[in-house]
């Protein structure tokens, strides 16, 4: 149980991710008549709200230790999902609503992602290599799976968008019980 909640952990929060991948460009782009541009340099503030992430789960695992670091990550993804619900009920479509909110999500999984991984792969060291391939899959498969149902669903609103990515943001802290037992 403890390998699948840090795998499930991270392939949810992976699917968070590319469960905007899948719908934003097409939000940013149709939705709110942007240009591709512009949702390009938005959309490069995401990764560097992923590499601070990545940046402070390095400096302060240590400190605090990697299941509390991917608490810490689930509950700040889950409250970007939340910022990002109640900025675009707001009804007034603008690129910052989902992007300010997806900065801290990408921070979220950059603290998330390095503590899963660890930890899926020192349950059992002797079989590490297999449960990095594995863990890595889900990972993928996950994302995998959420972008195309996320693209499927966006049509007229990045409400199905939003829906999704809240839905694995949850999941993937509840992911996390399967660590504590």
């Amino acid at each position: 149980p403890v390998f699948w909640g840090f795998s499930l952990t991270a392939g949810l929060a992976s699917g968070t991710f590319f469960g905007f991948v899948g719908g934003a460009a097409y939000v940013v782009i149709n939705l709110m008549e942007r240009t591709p541009v512009e949702y390009g340099m938005y959309f490069g503030l995401v990764s560097l709200g992923y590499i601070f992430g990545n940046f402070l789960s390095g400096r302060f695992v240590s400190k605090i230790g990697p299941q509390r670091m991917i608490r810490l990550g689930v509950l700040l993804a889950m409250c970007a999902m939340l910022l990002m619900a109640s900025l675009y009920a707001l009804d007034d479509m603008q690129p910052a609503f989902l992007f300010v909110p997806a900065i801290f999500l990408g921070m979220g999984n950059g603290l998330v992602m390095p503590s899963c991984i660890a930890g899926a792969v020192s349950v059992k060291p002797e079989i590490a290599g297999a449960a990095s391939g594995l863990a890595g899959t889900l990972q993928i498969g996950c994302g995998a799976i959420v972008a195309p149902v996320v693209g499927a669903l966006v049509s007229t609103s990045a409400w199905p968008m939003i829906l999704v990515m809240a839905l694995c943001s949850v999941l993937s802290a509840l992911s996390m019980l399967l660590v504590s037992r």
